[in-house]
């Protein structure tokens, strides 16, 4: 399937071959990008730079090839301008090259870009072969639309349907279909907490002072839950292979010493504020196991709507 479609590719046949969200459906074809041979000097490749240069779709980079196309450097068109015209672009270009395979997650390529602060990135072949980059404004549309669906996905909507420009030409239907059914989740879950609750309450007419603290122990967990959830997301969209089971219990242990520091926190508040180590203990134990309640929720919450 790959050996196909890059021969369709050297055949002159466009990208729309490789899959969605990969670098290789993202990318502008080495077509309309600066590519040069290595042994051309720098007073012909200016010249070829104004006479293409309404032809190419970005202008940040040179791209230095052998006779075979293989991608063997890289240069700044600005530093291009600056060199002396008879020297060769093989003795400006840079060798060590960052490049991704057609077949890498757009998300990754973005991220490699940031972290090595590069405007645009080639993508080649098995054999180093150019076929093309990814540019610097799709990189940027990348991210913002990762960042986006991330968003939606922390709040629960499934299956977003908002990469339409104008928030006005969403379906009302769409719209309802995608936030309706985790907010559903959280009522029900809502009313089991209040059944639960009404158990007790005999107990909490008798210690009102604890009904107090149910919103506290409720915020806790939800924002202890709330940052767990979103460094899964961010983990899982930017590192597809990662190992669940191994990444979960490493969650689930910083998280169970998060709340271990927060309920020793709440009771010595407790304690001094109310002077009863009873009900410190009581609320402690409770924040303790919510929390660790709402991170087992989380992640698999998340992970049923990415």
């Amino acid at each position: 399937m790959r050996n196909m479609i890059l021969e369709k590719i050297k055949n002159g046949l466009n990208h729309h071959y490789w899959p969605k969200n990969t670098a290789g459906r993202t990318m502008i074809s080495k077509d309309f990008v600066p590519v040069v041979e290595y042994q051309k000097i720098i007073r012909d490749i200016t010249l070829e730079i104004k006479e293409k240069i309404q032809e190419w779709e970005t202008l940040n980079y040179l791209y230095v090839i052998d006779e075979s196309g293989k991608l063997i450097g890289v240069a700044s068109i600005k530093e291009i301008f600056r060199q002396s015209p008879e020297i060769k672009i093989s003795q400006v270009m840079k060798k060590k090259i960052i490049s991704v395979q057609p077949e890498l997650d757009q998300e990754k390529v973005a991220y490699l870009a940031l972290k090595n602060n590069i405007k645009a990135i080639p993508v080649v072949d098995k054999d180093n072969h150019l076929l093309g980059i990814v540019s610097s404004d799709r990189i940027l549309s990348i991210l913002n639309k990762e960042a986006t669906e991330d968003i939606y996905h922390m709040a629960g909507i499934f299956r977003p349907e908002f990469r339409i420009g104008n928030i006005l030409e969403i379906p009302v239907f769409k719209s309802l279909k995608s936030r309706i059914p985790w907010l559903l989740v959280g009522l029900v879950g809502g009313i089991i907490a209040a059944w639960i609750i009404g158990f007790f309450e005999a107990y909490l007419k008798e210690n009102l002072i604890l009904a107090l603290f149910i919103p506290i122990i409720i915020y806790m967990a939800n924002a202890v839950g709330m940052q767990t959830q979103t460094l899964f997301i961010r983990d899982l969209t930017i590192q597809h292979d990662i190992l669940f089971k191994k990444y979960f219990l490493r969650q689930l242990i910083i998280c169970f010493l998060i709340s271990i520091v927060l309920s020793l926190g709440f009771f010595l508040i407790v304690l001094f504020g109310w002077a009863s180590a009873y009900l410190g203990l009581v609320l402690a134990i409770s924040m303790l196991v919510t929390i660790i309640a709402a991170v087992f929720f989380c992640p698999t919450h998340s992970f049923s709507i990415i």
